[in-house]
C-alpha cells in the first residue's frame, strides 16, 4: 500500500509537465541507463513518465528502444499509465520495441503481464516482422515471441511476411534458414509478386540475393507492377541508396534497363525520386534510357529530382533533359514542386536556368501558394531563402490561389503566428473572404487549440464581425470548436 501511495504521488507531480520539457522524451536522458531513483526524482520534477510525445513515444518505449536495464524498465511499467498493451508509435505496444532490440527477458515479463501476441501496427506488422525489420538474427527473440502465441507464418494484406522482410536486413542466411525450417516457402511472394529477391535487391543485400538465385527463385520475372529487379534497387529504403556497384551487378543479370513500371516510370524516374547518386543516373542514361520519359501522371524524370532530390542529382537531369518547364497532370513543373518540397539551393538553380515563374497548378495555386503549402516551422531559415528568391521575382503576394483563398487562408492550418506576420509586410489583407466568405479569423476559429492565436490575430486587425456566406461570425465557429469550449471567447464578439 505505502508503495502505491508513493506512486499515486509522484504521478500527481508529473502532472505539471510541460510537454516541451519532459525529459523522458529525450534520447540523451536514456542512454545515461538512468537507476530508479534517478527516474523518480525526475518525476517529481514535474516530467511525466506515462505522457506520449507528438511522434507516440513515451517513457517505456524510448527506455527499451535505448536498452535501459530491465530493472528500470519494469519500475516504468508499474506506473498506471503504462498498461503492457498501450499502443505507442505507429500503434505499437511494448512488445514491438523490446522484439526490435532483441531482449528476450523483457518480452519474457511482458507476456506474463499479459501482453497480447495478436496484435499489429499500423503497417500490419507483427512482432516477428518488426523484430525481422531491424535484422535481428537471435532465434531466442523469435522462440519466445512464437512460444507465446506470434505465428511466424503471418502475412500481411500486402503479403508480405518475415522471409521478405529479412530478405532485406538480414547479413547471414542462417537467420532465413530458420523460417523455411517453420515453414515459409523460399519462394513466397506479395501480392504484386515480388519474391524475396526482389527484397534483397531494395536493400542492395548481395550476400542473401546470391544465395536465394542459387537456391533456384526467381529474379527475371517482371512483377505484378510491371517492375524488375532494377526498379527494386532503385527504390527507398531505410538502410540507404544503393550505390554503382550494385545497379552493375544486377546488370551481369541480364535484366532489361529500359523496362517500364505500371505507371510508365522508367529506372531513371526512380533514381531521381529515391537515389542520391548521380552517377547511377549517368549509368542508365548511357545505356540509352529516355531521360524525358513522361509517365501515366505526367511527371518527368526532372519534376522527380527537383522535388526529391539533391543538387547533384538536379544538375545532372538538368544537364541531360530539355524539358525544365514541363507541367504534370496537375500542372505542377519542376519550380513549383522545388518550392513545396525542396531546398533553397534547388529552386536557385532551376530559377538560373530558366524555369518559368508563372506557373499555376490545376488547383489555382501559384507558386507562392506553393511555398506556404511546404512551409515546416523545423525548416524556417531555409523556407525565407525561397522566400526571397521568389520575392526577387516580383511575384504577387496578393494574388488569389484557388476558391479565392489567400495566401493567409493557406497559412492558416499551419497556425505560426511569424508565418501569418510575414504575409501581413507584404500587403496582404488579413480580412479578405475566399468564396464562401470565410477570413482568415474563420478558419483558425475552426483550428486553434487556444484562444491565444485569435486573440494576437483581432489585435493585427482581424474583424470577428465578418460573416461568412452562411452567416456565421468567427465567434460563431470558435464556439464549434471543442478545443476552445473551457476558453474565454468572448473578445469576438462584434
Amino acid at each position: 500500500m505505502k508503495h502505491l501511495l508513493q506512486i499515486s504521488l509522484i504521478l500527481l507531480l508529473s502532472l505539471s509537465a510541460n510537454a516541451q520539457d519532459n525529459i523522458f522524451w529525450s534520447a540523451d536522458f536514456w542512454k545515461q541507463n538512468p537507476d530508479i531513483a534517478t527516474i523518480e526524482a525526475k518525476i517529481k520534477e514535474g516530467n511525466s513518465p506515462t505522457a506520449l510525445n507528438s511522434r507516440g513515444f513515451d517513457a517505456v518505449s524510448y527506455a527499451i528502444l535505448n536498452k535501459v536495464s530491465n530493472a528500470s524498465i519494469k519500475y516504468l511499467l508499474e506506473l498506471p499509465g503504462n498498461e503492457v498493451n498501450k499502443l505507442t508509435h505507429d500503434k505499437r505496444t511494448y512488445i514491438f520495441w523490446a522484439a526490435n532490440r532483441g531482449n528476450v527477458a523483457l518480452l519474457d515479463y511482458l507476456f506474463k503481464k499479459g501482453a497480447n501476441p495478436k496484435v499489429f501496427d499500423n503497417r500490419l506488422y507483427s512482432p516477428i516482422m518488426f523484430a525481422a525489420r531491424a535484422g535481428l538474427e537471435n532465434t531466442a527473440v523469435y522462440d519466445i515471441l512464437i512460444k507465446n502465441g506470434v505465428d511466424p507464418a503471418y502475412a500481411n494484406p500486402k503479403g508480405i511476411n518475415a522471409l521478405l522482410v529479412l530478405a532485406g536486413t538480414a547479413k547471414d542466411w542462417s537467420i532465413l534458414d530458420y523460417f523455411i525450417k517453420k515453414g515459409l516457402p523460399i519462394d513466397h511472394t506479395d501480392k504484386t509478386g515480388k519474391n524475396a529477391v526482389d527484397y534483397a535487391a531494395v536493400t542492395g543485400n548481395k550476400k542473401i540475393m546470391t544465395e536465394l538465385i542459387r537456391k533456384g527463385v526467381a529474379y527475371k520475372d517482371i512483377n505484378k507492377d510491371n517492375t524488375n529487379l532494377f526498379h527494386q534497387a532503385a527504390s527507398s529504403s531505410r538502410a540507404g541508396d544503393n550505390k554503382l556497384e550494385f545497379f552493375k551487378y544486377l546488370n551481369g543479370l541480364e535484366l532489361d534497363p529500359l523496362q517500364k513500371d505500371q505507371e510508365n516510370k522508367n529506372i531513371l524516374h526512380y533514381l531521381a525520386k529515391n537515389n542520391s547518386h548521380p552517377e547511377n543516373l549517368d549509368y542508365f542514361f548511357s545505356r540509352k534510357v529516355d531521360i524525358d520519359a513522361i509517365d501515366n501522371h505526367g511527371n518527368s524524370v526532372l519534376l522527380y529530382a527537383a522535388s526529391h532530390n539533391n543538387l547533384p542529382v538536379v544538375n545532372f537531369v538538368l544537364d541531360q533533359s530539355q524539358s525544365i518547364n514541363h507541367t504534370n497532370k496537375a500542372g505542377e513543373s519542376a519550380l513549383s514542386l522545388a518550392v513545396q518540397n525542396n531546398s533553397s539551393e534547388i529552386v536557385a538553380i532551376l530559377l538560373e536556368n530558366g524555369a518559368h515563374t508563372n506557373i499555376v497548378s490545376q488547383d489555382q495555386r501559384t507558386l507562392l501558394g506553393h511555398l506556404i503549402a511546404g512551409y515546416s516551422a523545423r525548416s524556417k531559415e531555409d523556407f525565407y531563402k525561397k522566400w526571397e528568391l521568389l520575392k526577387a521575382k516580383n511575384l504577387n503576394f496578393k494574388a488569389k490561389q484557388g476558391n479565392g483563398n489567400t495566401l493567409l487562408h493557406l497559412a492558416a492550418e499551419k497556425e505560426d503566428l511569424n508565418l501569418i506576420d510575414a504575409l501581413l509586410q507584404e500587403g496582404v489583407d488579413i480580412n479578405a473572404q475566399n468564396d464562401e466568405g470565410v477570413t482568415l479569423l474563420h478558419k483558425i476559429s475552426l483550428t486553434a487549440k487556444d484562444s491565444k492565436m485569435l486573440k494576437e490575430l483581432v489585435k493585427r486587425g482581424a474583424d470577428p464581425s465578418i460573416k461568412t456566406l452562411f452567416e456565421e461570425t468567427a465567434y460563431d465557429m470558435a464556439r464549434e470548436n471543442e478545443l476552445l469550449k473551457n476558453e474565454n471567447i468572448q473578445f469576438l464578439k462584434s
